[in-house]
Parts: C-alpha cells; structure tokens; sequence
C-alpha cells in the first residue's frame, strides 16, 4: 500500500502460506509400500540463482548409476524459468 497509495486499501488482500486444518478431512497417510512414486514439485519462478540445472544435472547422474530407479520419481517444475546464459 506504501508503494500505490493512491490505490484504495481494499485493493489489497494478502494471501499467506499455509493451510487451514479446518477445511480438510482428516489426514490420511500414505505408507511405503503403498507409496509409488516420490514426488518433486517446485512451484514459482526460476531464474538468477534459482537455476534448476545442478540438481537436474544431479538427477541424471543418479538415473544412470541406477541409484534411483527412474519408475520411482516424478519432478514436475511448475512456472516461468529464464537462464542467464
């Protein structure tokens, strides 16, 4: 609001992280041997710093010694990405 102030203050809503327990069944685990597959999720933007290669890199690495079988992970990168190349 300090930066727009001639926009009115109900313009403005903030959204915090998190989750409110009430608006959810109970939680349910998922046990592993029941688990089949481990699940990566990035969420936002990537660039600068935020340059998903190494562990990408890293990933592979371990794809092909076989230390992690390739069935059993799942990545999903989700927004924008920009390389400073």
């Amino acid at each position: 609001m300090k930066r727009f102030p001639k926009h009115p203050g109900k313009k403005f809503v903030v959204l915090l992280n998190g989750f409110d327990p009430d608006e959810f069944d109970s939680p349910r685990s998922v046990s592993a041997e029941r688990a089949t597959k481990f699940v990566i999720t990035h969420t936002g933007f990537l660039y600068g710093r935020r340059d998903p290669r190494l562990f990408l890199e890293a990933l592979t690495v371990l794809l092909e010694r076989q230390s992690i079988d390739r069935d059993k992970i799942q990545v999903f990168l989700v927004g924008s990405v920009k390389f400073d190349v």
